[in-house]
Formats: C-alpha cells, structure tokens, sequence
C-alpha cells in the first residue's frame, strides 16, 4: 500500500504549469512588468499573442494560461504583425526582451555567489 502510495506521488506533478500573464498595449509601457501565475492543473499550454496595426501606429502584446479553446497544440500561427503562440512548459511564453534580462540576472547571482 505504501508502496502505491510512493509511485502516484512520484508520477503526479507538485504544481501546476506556471505562465507569464500580463497585457500591454500602446498606451502603456513597451516592457511592462512581467508576472506569472500558477494555472489551473487542467492547463497544458501558455498563450502569448501579438497584434500590430502599423496603419495606426498601435500595437497589443498579451500573456496568459492557455484554455482549451486557445492551444490545441505547440506552435505559432499567423503573420509577422498578428501572432498568437502556444507552448508547453513552465513561462515559456516569455518575450525575447525578458531573455537578456533573465541572463543578465543569473549570471549576477552566479557571480555574487562564487565571490
């Protein structure tokens, strides 16, 4: 029985996916705050969409948990200037802007760590 008990601990996941949920758009700033959430434990995907109207100058970038009804699959569809993402795995829905910042932090505490 403990035994049993071990193996579904083992094979059930401790938390949920995280992803990175936020909303900007023109009006706001161009690298806003960037938080994360724990979805639901039905959710398999993070979402991030994209929306330029060039025309008008404006622009609409989005990250969120990925419902059924959004991410059926892994990938991108759309054109350069109206995305929409899916993907599997803990903030992946990450905008590459976030990327450099991210390194940059975790080579600073690597760094601070060592000395």
């Amino acid at each position: 029985m403990q035994l049993l008990f071990l193996l579904i601990a083992a094979v059930t996941p401790l938390h949920a996916i995280r992803c990175y949920s936020y909303y900007a758009d023109t009006n706001e700033d161009k690298y806003p705050m960037k938080i994360w959430v724990d979805c639901p434990f039905d959710t398999q995907y993070c979402f991030k969409s994209y929306v330029e109207q060039k025309a008008f100058s404006t622009w609409l970038s989005t990250r969120s948990c990925g419902t059924p009804n959004l991410c059926r699959e892994e990938g991108c569809k759309g054109t350069k200037t109206e995305k929409t993402c899916c993907c599997r795995g803990d903030l992946c829905n990450y905008s590459r802007g976030s990327t450099f910042i991210t390194a940059l932090i975790a080579s600073t505490l690597f760094a601070l760590k060592i000395t």
